[in-house]
């Protein structure tokens, strides 16, 4: 069915599509920000480690110092030969983790200059022993001669508590620099994470978004389609009620036409020539009579089947004697009135949506009168304003009751026993997809009346119908 196929995306699921694409991307963001983190706190984690392994290996050339100065001492005291040994591994292992201490430094300058100096002042105190003869047997006697030539000063010092605090100051360097990685990896990581956390609700929201505007264009899709359902079903029952009285309608014409083929016949047996003439004015009536009929069947199944939404131009009293036909003739007891203003415009609207909106609010009509003493419709078109233009219905029935009339255009609000209280509501989607509005009055002492508005045929469009 035409009138039920979707019609392309609409503007609402763009929005809501491109709601849940931005969702998508601030998740992308999120993940990416979170790998950030973790690339973080692995950096982190390997500059502690780091840092551990360069004060390990610093402690560890200051211990091998210190060892080969008390062995150095302890040679010069007691003349032991076993001392030299233990002095020479001391200075082996200096030197190892001097090399490996200069490698793990050697990204910060500062620190790599300190390694320079302490592997420079190792170096000096080494050359000094060994101008005083070295470490070795028979070399004590000397190296005690020149150590009492020079008194306490010169490369002889002990020089334990100076090389201490440099490689206090050196540690102390080191765990400053760690803290300032540390701080620095801290903030970043929080402005991270505040990053992460905030896409993180922007994607929730904009996916809720993009979810709950699909989810209502569905919904409100599939009202449209329900309604649509309701005023095909309404047009059969509304065809059912009508049936009476279009055979009504349509006996007068077809009656009239037989009547006319009667007299035609005996017109025709006629051998006067004032009998053809009757004859030939005869058979034109009954074929106006058989066109009328035909006319009245076309309307019904018109306004019945299923049609696209075309829109062109039509007079008012086209629509006027569109909608009385297919109501077919009225009551005897009700009184009709028509009152269109001069020189009205054409509308610009669907001829069959129009005719049901007029059929329904004209039923609706006689139905409120059906016990009223007077029985008077009265329909009138007049300009409401440069763009529109206004048709009234009025009845003379009792009006609306209080309860019904705030809620009358609602679905399912009927006041009728067997009605299915959607006629009104769908009338007014009607005449709002016209660009119109429609409303309802109780008149006290003269019935309901109801009035809508529907849009002038512009000058391109009546050119183009």
């Amino acid at each position: 069915m035409a009138a039920l196929e979707t019609s392309g995306t609409t503007p609402r699921s763009l929005l809501g599509f491109t709601a849940l694409s931005v969702s998508v991307v601030l998740a992308v963001l999120v993940a990416f920000l979170l790998g950030v983190n973790m690339h973080r706190l692995r950096d982190s984690f390997a500059w502690v480690q780091h840092t551990n392994r360069v004060l390990l290996e610093a402690a560890g050339m200051h211990e091998a110092l210190l060892e080969a100065g008390s062995a150095t001492r302890s040679y010069l005291l007691t003349g032991d030969p076993t001392y030299i040994a233990v002095h020479a591994q001391a200075i082996r292992a200096m030197n190892s983790r001097l090399d490996v201490l200069a490698r793990l430094v050697s990204d910060n300058p500062a620190q790599a200059r300190r390694v320079a100096e302490f592997r420079s002042q190792i170096r000096a105190r080494q050359l000094a022993l060994a101008r005083a003869g070295g470490l070795n047997a028979g070399s004590r006697e000397r190296v005690i001669a020149t150590m009492r030539a020079v008194g306490n000063s010169g490369a002889y010092r002990d020089f334990s508590v100076l090389m201490g605090a440099k490689f206090d100051a050196f540690r102390q360097q080191e765990m400053a620099l760690l803290q300032m990685r540390q701080d620095s990896a801290e903030k970043a990581t929080g402005l991270t994470a505040l990053l992460a956390i905030l896409a993180a609700a922007l994607a929730l929201i904009a996916g809720g978004a993009g979810v709950y505007l699909i989810q209502r264009e569905r919904a409100e899709h599939r009202a449209r389609e329900m309604e649509l359902l309701l005023t095909h079903t309404q047009r059969l029952s509304l065809m059912g009620e009508t049936s009476l009285a279009l055979a009504h309608e349509l006996n007068q014409p077809l009656s009239a036409a037989g009547n006319y083929l009667s007299a035609l016949k005996r017109f025709l047996a006629s051998e006067t020539g004032a009998g053809r003439d009757r004859a030939d004015d005869t058979a034109e009536k009954a074929r106006a009579q058989v066109l009328r009929a035909g006319e009245i069947v076309k309307r019904l199944r018109n306004f019945v089947a299923h049609g696209d939404n075309e829109r062109s131009p039509q007079t008012v009293e086209t629509l006027f004697a569109d909608a009385l036909a297919l109501l077919g003739t009225l009551d005897d007891g009700v009184a009709l009135n028509r009152s269109i203003e001069p020189g009205l415009r054409p509308v610009f609207v669907d001829r069959i949506q129009v005719q049901q909106v007029l059929v329904n609010l004209m039923r609706n009509a006689i139905e409120a009168m059906r016990n009223s003493p007077k029985r008077e419709l009265t329909l009138r078109a007049i300009r409401h304003d440069a763009n529109t233009v206004q048709i009234c219905l009025q009845d003379s029935g009792s009006g609306l009751p209080p309860d019904i009339a705030s809620r009358l255009f609602k679905p399912f609000v009927t006041t009728k026993s067997t009605g299915m209280g959607v006629g009104l509501s769908i009338s007014q989607r009607i005449v709002l997809d016209h660009g119109g509005r429609i409303w309802a009055e109780s008149i006290p002492g003269q019935g309901a009346l109801f009035c809508f508005t529907l849009p002038v045929a512009q000058a391109e469009e009546a050119a183009a119908a």
